[in-house]
């Protein structure tokens, strides 16, 4: 009797050890170059070259929403330039600071992206949440802003605003043109988002589907979201917070959950696994094949370490 094919065959313990013996020792490795590389990269964030639009074309450019500060700032850029340099057109660019940007910080995106910069200054963002989430109804979205910068994800993007609106991550990276994105984005009217190897939600997902009264979808990730600001019931969003904050769980987590929820209350497209790559390996880093990728937790140390945008500085 012939032998079973090689690809059948299953070895007990052999993931584990290609595990110890390959994956762990090169994300090791790529921890340590990560770091090493991490100040040059943010320094050369200053010799990119500004990007240039016609003022026509900027004025009716659609917007992207990001929310940064200094530490976070070279991601922002290099977000930011990739998208327009892949796209080749203007995207109108809403700056939301956590409070640490410097007016540096601020100087550089302006002149790396002339007109195209929207900022609103910490001290107008704080009196604008202020009159649309007063603390002694908005309790819980209050005080979790106050520790977690994660809610102004929320807060400080649809607080107030109307129409649809894109949110990215900073570390997210464009290889390509995202032309399913783009399509998201044309049309305004469904949500969008993209999807997460886990529901990480704070929460298991049961409880969130009884919280919300219907099934809540699963393995989203907020790093990318689209939906209309207007269509938020922000009471409800109170009502659901609250719940998760006297239930425990992990708090980190909780403006996730409360993003899945809010995206299984309306249609939603979810972007296909082939148009990008959440936390790419490192064959999938040295040729990407998605459009874009993001960076979460630990692979931000692949992107140092094979220096992913050192194309931008070519012309």
């Amino acid at each position: 009797m012939p032998p079973a094919c090689a690809d059948t065959v299953k070895i007990p313990g052999l993931g584990a050890l290609k595990f110890h013996l390959w994956t762990r020792p090169w994300d090791a490795w790529d921890v340590r170059r990560g770091k090493a590389r991490l100040p040059a990269l943010r320094a050369s964030i200053r010799e990119l070259a500004p990007l240039r639009f016609e003022p026509g074309a900027i004025r009716s450019a659609p917007a992207v929403s990001f929310l940064t500060g200094e530490p976070f700032l070279y991601q922002t850029v290099f977000c930011a330039y990739s998208l327009l340099r892949r796209t080749a057109r203007p995207f109108r660019l809403r700056i939301h600071d956590d409070g640490s940007l410097s007016s540096a910080g601020l100087d550089l995106l302006r002149h790396l992206f002339p007109g195209l910069v929207d900022y609103e200054t910490p001290a107008d963002t704080e009196q604008r949440i202020e009159t649309l989430f007063p603390r002694h109804h908005f309790p819980a979205l209050r005080s979790a802003r106050d520790t977690c910068a994660l809610l102004r994800k929320l807060l400080d993007v649809h607080g107030g605003a109307r129409g649809w609106r894109l949110f990215l991550d900073s570390d997210t990276y464009f290889h390509r043109s995202p032309d399913r994105l783009l399509d998201c984005m044309a049309a305004a009217d469904d949500a969008c988002c993209m999807r997460d190897h886990w529901s990480n939600y704070g929460h298991p997902p049961e409880f969130l589907d009884r919280l919300c009264g219907h099934p809540v979808l699963r393995h989203v990730n907020s790093g990318l979201v689209g939906l209309r600001s207007d269509s938020i019931d922000w009471d409800q969003v109170e009502h659901w917070f609250a719940a998760m904050v006297a239930a425990g769980g992990k708090f980190v987590f909780f403006e996730q959950g409360t993003t899945a929820m809010l995206l299984s209350t309306r249609a939603c497209r979810i972007l296909p696994p082939d148009d990008y790559v959440l936390g790419p390996s490192r064959a999938e880093v040295a040729r990407p094949a998605a459009a874009f990728h993001h960076y979460a937790g630990d692979s931000k140390y692949r992107f140092l370490a094979f220096d992913v945008p050192r194309s931008l500085f070519h012309s």
